[in-house]
């Protein structure tokens, strides 16, 4: 029987697409690869997009929606007029609406408007082969029908016989009791589970919530005068808005629409049921039985504690029932038990909808009355117990956060800095449970984004009708409170805010304010500029500064570029978009300090005096360096082997991705695929070339445009044209023969094995820049002629204009820069990331004054290429204790896609496997062991010290290397000025807040 470790070279040696066969992956990875490894839909095209949009809006005027007539649909497939009983010759069968051409051409595109559950089979309900896509659609079409009067079905509402209630709801009952009667399943995808139940009709009335939310939006719509409201419903419901809306009703003019008036009247019944004291008797006697023996005594007690009780000891008592409600739903499941955990769902539901009025009321009271911290954290964790159960927290999550919380019980007082990290880190479960909102619906939002603007809004209405959105005042209370008393400050022009802003990059700039809110605007950004992003994509180009809505992965290539040049970034609340907005359009210091104060300010409220000392340290005016070319060697210019090179031929014969690589493969030949390395003499041939007979070389025609310099665009246009020169010319017929040769006797190729093209050049790892991402990396090259292309295509991507502005601001002579290149043989990782081996948080931010800056920070995605693009990964911080690791949850995750190999070549994506722990024990001992052979082995000029930035996949629980590289900190120039923003909160970190004294 071969060793793991035997078995892992013989992958790495013979890498290939069936290398996803042979993978030593647990039973349960391979099953989950196996059930869920296929994608049906193609991305729509400008005329499918159109098509859809059309028929969409056609559908939503149209009487009977997507429907074209009442039709019969019999058991032998005859279908028949609708006549009393059609189908007795033909086995029997369903009356409802037969789907119009459109609506069927909208079905085969992934848009299966209309759903009636009669006319779909299981496998088609399930939907196993892509990801549960259906699932999730139906559960997605339902929030678009409450928010936007029903939506294609707007007036096929009224279109009799449609969908047959009583068939809908016998179909609904019995593929949810099928469902749901898998143990494995409904654990994996509970909170899936739970939306699902909501959204198919059996027999069974849904939560007002819901439908509250969307009348209060269609409203709005309607007449803006009921804007204020609109908003104080979903962002802080009460009892008191059934009188907001009343009075409202009551204000109408005249000419208000029939409509308008009929949508007030419904939203007030179903404020009126919603805020009602609740169940009566027999409403809660119904629940108790449908919960079963154990939970229904629990439940018949509600009454009674529910009418006598404080609003905190019904909160806790409704969280305990939803814990229970849970556990209950998941004991059945694992029987098989379909039709109970369909019962107890139910109840959840029933339950959900109480917690939610009562922990809003209770909220409120907490946040404008004398609260004590002692009494908030202990809301906190009835509120995060109630989390759990409800589905929006995983139990991973759940005891995460509430370990964290327990470090408060018995305690009278924590330092300013103790406090500070709490809150903090408690801040993370409010994003854990939107990112799970997210993820759950994300495969079919992508595609309905494009078509239906309407559809973005799910996460936002989900968490805010859901005890997330008191679980998210409460925690602001106390994040706000523990800011206050550390001394930070969060200033965004004339707002002072104390929540919702995170500094992720200490830095600072003075530039123009741009507030971007679409991601396609993202595109020729001005580097002077400082830009509000909904996201940070991976090709992102220079700019002076940097702030989020969506934080990402803090491993990134687009952080790690910003964190090497000392860019200042920061991660900000959607609900701060307001107060950014007003400073649009002006000229701005922008500056975040080491331990997280963020300061946006008018360039006209700023002294001169700090204007100046901010803006000499700002990345605008850091120092460059100047290439040193003397330890280039350019007269090799043979292809070599990766084990040929090691970490002392960096910047000589090739790049440090190599030459690290390199050294690794020669440390650890069963870790690293095999390899090739085109060095720096090859390029530096080719580009010394007459091309174009005009008597100048390729390199003397770049060295020239660098010279001349010149406005911007029309450097990066000249250069442009250079890199067109380079992907479309010859190579020279020695190296060709070569490399084709030494392609074939090492990775075989053979249309099915392919390799990564990587650029490599010496401009990488310099001190304070990293280069993380500029150049081009061509993946999963399979062709012998797009091998050869690729090469073209990662020699000329020095040249584009994104590598070219972020280079500028380091380098004085840029006709010095030299890419080579890596090809590396593409390895099918299960997942992917990037570890460092530090704690980022801490040591990033400066705060050595919290403590030591031990442990690693690793963060890791499913599929290839994880975890440098910003995607929602799995990140950890990995301290060690007593020799094992005991890791530190930062998010789970949540990416709704992985990347996987094509055979045809290429990356292709497809829904993820929904693993939320991809570092499982085993790959994490592993992964331990592959880092101390490296700190014991690995050449390191800094005594040991150096802290790494390791790219690393996984072949089922074994760690395979992709990159070692210094983990580069910038901005260091800035940071003495920087720190005085701190100064207030490094002189009493230590002092005590006393957890019996009343919040700020």
């Amino acid at each position: 029987m071969p060793s793991k470790r035997a078995r892992l070279r013989c992958l790495l040696l013979c890498v290939s697409l069936a290398g996803m066969v042979a993978a030593p992956a647990s039973s349960a990875t391979v099953a989950t690869a196996l059930s869920d490894a296929g994608w049906s839909y193609q991305p729509l095209d400008e005329d499918a997009t159109t098509l859809v949009q059309a028929a969409l809006a056609d559908m939503k005027q149209r009487e009977r929606g997507p429907f074209e007539r009442l039709r019969w649909f019999c058991a032998d497939g005859t279908v028949l007029p609708p006549e009393p009983y059609a189908c007795r010759e033909h086995g029997g069968g369903r009356q409802h609406g037969q789907y119009t051409e459109a609506a069927e051409q909208l079905h085969d595109l992934g848009f299966h408007v209309g759903p009636v559950l009669a006319a779909v089979e299981w496998e088609a309900f399930y939907d196993l082969a892509n990801s549960h896509y259906y699932l999730r659609e139906l559960v997605l079409q339902r929030f678009l029908e409450s928010v936007d009067n029903g939506w294609v079905m707007r007036r096929a509402r009224f279109y009799r016989g449609a969908r047959q209630a009583e068939s809908e709801e016998a179909s609904g009952e019995q593929f949810l009791e099928q469902l749901l009667s898998d143990g494995d399943w409904v654990g994996r995808n509970y909170l899936l589970a739970s939306s699902v139940v909501a959204a198919v009709p059996h027999g069974t009335p849904g939560v007002a919530g819901d439908a509250v939310r969307g009348l209060a939006q269609r409203i709005s719509e309607a007449d803006p005068g009921f804007m204020k409201l609109r908003v104080k419903i979903h962002s802080s419901p009460g009892a008191g808005d059934l009188a907001a809306v009343t009075a409202y009703r009551e204000s109408l003019e005249d000419d208000a629409s029939a409509e308008v008036r009929e949508w007030v009247g419904e939203l007030e019944a179903d404020l009126r049921r919603m805020y009602s004291t609740g169940l009566d008797g027999d409403g809660w006697e119904r629940l108790a039985v449908a919960g079963g023996s154990e939970l229904g005594r629990r439940i018949r007690s509600a009454p009674t504690i529910l009418g006598d009780a404080t609003p905190g000891e019904r909160v806790a008592w409704l969280a305990s029932l939803v814990t229970s409600v849970r556990a209950a739903i998941e004991a059945a499941s694992a029987q098989g038990n379909g039709r109970a955990v369909l019962a107890r769902f139910d109840v959840l539901h029933f339950a959900e909808g109480r917690l939610f009025i009562e922990a809003n009321a209770w909220a409120a009271e907490l946040l404008d009355g004398n609260t004590v911290r002692g009494e908030l954290l202990d809301a906190v964790g009835v509120l995060l117990s109630a989390a759990h159960g409800s589905g929006w927290l995983t139990e991973r999550e759940f005891r995460a956060s509430t370990s964290r919380l327990a470090e408060t019980r018995g305690v009278d007082s924590l330092t300013r800095a103790q406090y500070l990290s709490l809150a903090r880190y408690l801040g993370r479960v409010v994003e854990w449970g939107t990112a799970a909102a997210g993820q759950m619906v994300a495969i079919a939002e992508q595609r309905y984004a494009s078509v239906e603007p309407l559809a973005t809004g799910f996460t936002d209405d989900a968490v805010r009708g859901s005890v997330l959105l008191p679980l998210a005042e409460v925690l602001n209370k106390l994040e706000g409170d523990a800011a206050a008393e550390a001394g930070l400050r969060y200033q965004l022009g004339d707002a002072q805010v104390s929540t919702g802003v995170m500094g992720l990059n200490p830095g600072a700039a003075v530039g123009t304010l741009h507030v971007i809110t679409e991601g396609d605007q993202i595109r020729d950004l001005d580097p002077t500029g400082i830009y509000v992003l909904p996201e940070t994509p991976a090709d992102l180009g220079r700019v002076a500064g940097i702030l989020t809505v969506d934080q990402g992965s803090r491993l990134s290539h687009v952080q790690l570029l910003a964190r090497g040049l000392g860019v200042p970034n920061t991660a900000v609340s959607s609900r701060h978009l307001e107060a950014l907005g007003r400073l649009a359009g002006s000229e701005v210091l922008y500056a975040v300090s080491p331990l997280g104060s963020v300061l946006i300010a008018p360039r006209s409220a700023v002294s001169t005096a700090t204007l100046e000392q901010f803006h000499e340290h700002s990345i605008a005016h850091a120092p460059r360096v100047t290439i040193d070319t003397g330890a280039l060697d350019l007269e090799t210019r043979q292809v070599l082997p990766l084990e040929a090179i090691q970490a002392s031929d960096s910047g000589r014969l090739a790049g440090p991705k190599a030459a690290n690589l390199g050294q690794l493969h020669q440390l650890f030949p069963t870790r690293v695929a095999p390899g090739l390395v085109i060095p720096f003499g090859v390029f530096r041939a080719h580009v010394d070339r007459d091309l174009d007979g005009d008597g100048r070389t390729l390199y003397q025609e770049a060295a020239e445009i660098y010279a001349r310099g010149g406005e911007r665009k029309q450097v990066t246009r000249e250069l442009a044209s250079v890199a067109d020169k380079i992907r479309s010319m010859p190579l020279i017929p020695a190296f060709e023969s070569e490399l084709l040769a030494m392609l074939r006797e090492r990775f075989e190729l053979d249309g099915a094995n392919g390799v990564f093209v990587r650029s490599d050049t010496n401009v990488e790892d310099l001190h304070g820049f990293s280069g993380a991402g500029l150049n081009l990396t061509v993946m999963n090259v399979t062709g012998e002629q797009e091998i050869l292309q690729a090469v073209r295509d990662v020699w000329a991507s020095p040249y584009r204009a994104r590598s070219y502005e972020w280079r500028q601001q380091v380098v004085t002579n840029p006709e010095a820069v030299y890419p080579s290149i890596l090809i590396l043989a593409s390895v099918p990782a299960e997942a992917s990331g990037v570890l460092v081996t530090r704690d980022v948080d801490r040591a990033l931010m400066g705060a050595s004054d919290l403590g030591a800056a031990d442990g690693w920070t690793a963060t890791v995605a499913a599929g290839v290429g994880g975890a440098v693009e910003g995607e929602a990964t799995e990140t950890v911080v990995l301290p060690t204790r007593d020799g094992v690791f005991d890791p530190i949850l930062l998010s789970s995750a949540r990416a709704a896609w992985r990347k996987v190999l094509s055979a045809d070549g290429g990356i292709a994506e497809l829904p993820s496997f929904g693993d939320l722990t991809l570092l499982t024990p085993a790959r994490l001992a592993d992964l331990g062991k592959v880092i101390d052979e490296i700190h014991d082995r690995y050449p390191d000029q800094n005594d040991g010290r150096t802290p790494w930035d390791i790219e690393f996949g996984f072949l089922g629980d074994d760690t395979v290397l992709f990159q070692i590289r210094p983990f580069v900190l910038g901005g260091e120039a800035a940071l003495e000025e920087l720190r005085a923003l701190d100064e207030r909160v490094t002189a009493g970190i230590n002092e005590t807040v006393d957890l019996q004294g009343l919040v700020r």
